[in-house]
């Protein structure tokens, strides 16, 4: 991709952290932008310091995720297949429960591979994608109307709320994720349930590639989490009741010598993914977003 334009912001060396307030430093320089990150022992928030405005950011979906003429990116991120979808459904009934019959919501559902998985496993999947390519093929592949965003969710589908709502990497794709997920906050019903992924940035790839580590090399992500500024951007969203999910996942390609590695390194925090699982109280903690709180 050639030189993309950035949204003006303020100068990185005095930005403070866009979720806490904090005052932030450089970590990381990238051909497309610069990691920022927080200050705050509780939150150590890392963030793109300029964000690509919505034309390149649009190109940057079509040469990354999705070319329009068939060739494959120089960057690969490939999709999670869908025998460790299965996987994540399955122990997910088992930690939350069976929810035979629920509505769930997909929140950036791509071409729409997890919200087929979802059928599979009884639940009534809608979902919502922004990318026109992407919302086109996830629509066609599962016979009905993929949304734009959360208010044509709301104008076209039935009034309700959800008992699931997912956003499978997808946090790290946000401009203001807790903004994001205190509307979603809002489409639960009490007591429903929250699933963000992400990929971590103390995962042993993240920490030996650095600046050549394919999440800091995709210019569609603005940030960059690990477990500790994970759960505090849930927090400052609304949600009273988060946990640290540990989903035993296998990769089918996964000899037994790397499989143990892999479930190793999720007890060290050092796995290649992070997840939490959090429930929609009736009394949320916290009302104002972001939190400003100083450290």
């Amino acid at each position: 991709m050639g030189e993309a334009s950035v949204t003006t912001g303020v100068d990185s060396e005095m930005r403070p952290c866009p979720c806490c307030g904090t005052e932030a430093f450089h970590h990381l320089k990238l051909p497309h932008t610069e990691v920022l990150k927080c200050s705050r022992a509780d939150c150590g928030l890392q963030f793109a310091s300029e964000q690509l405005n919505e034309e390149d950011l649009s190109q940057a979906y079509r040469d990354v995720y999705y070319p329009s003429d068939g060739k494959a990116s120089t960057l690969q991120f490939p999709s999670t297949p869908n025998d460790m979808l299965r996987q994540v459904f399955s122990q997910l009934r088992t930690r939350i429960g069976e929810i035979e019959g629920g509505r769930l919501l997909d929140y950036g559902c791509g071409v729409g591979n997890l919200l087929a998985v979802a059928r599979e496993f009884g639940f009534e999947a809608e979902g919502i994608e922004q990318d026109p390519a992407a919302n086109q093929e996830a629509t066609n592949k599962l016979g009905k109307r993929t949304y734009r965003n959360v208010g044509e969710l709301l104008s076209l589908s039935s009034a309700g709320v959800f008992d699931l709502v997912i956003l499978w990497n997808v946090i790290e794709h946000l401009r203001e994720p807790w903004s994001d997920l205190r509307q979603l906050r809002s489409l639960l019903r009490p007591g429903g349930w929250l699933l963000v992924s992400t990929p971590n940035v103390n995962s042993v790839r993240g920490r030996l590639q650095r600046s050549g580590w394919q999440q800091y090399a995709d210019p569609t992500h603005f940030y960059y989490f690990e477990r500790r500024s994970l759960e505090r951007v849930i927090r400052s969203a609304g949600f009273g009741s988060i946990e640290e999910w540990k989903p035993r996942l296998r990769h089918s390609h996964h000899g037994t010598l790397r499989h143990l590695f892999f479930r190793f390194s999720y007890h060290l925090g050092i796995s290649g993914g992070v997840f939490y699982l959090s429930r929609a109280d009736r009394s949320p903690t916290n009302e104002s977003l972001p939190d400003k709180s100083a450290a």
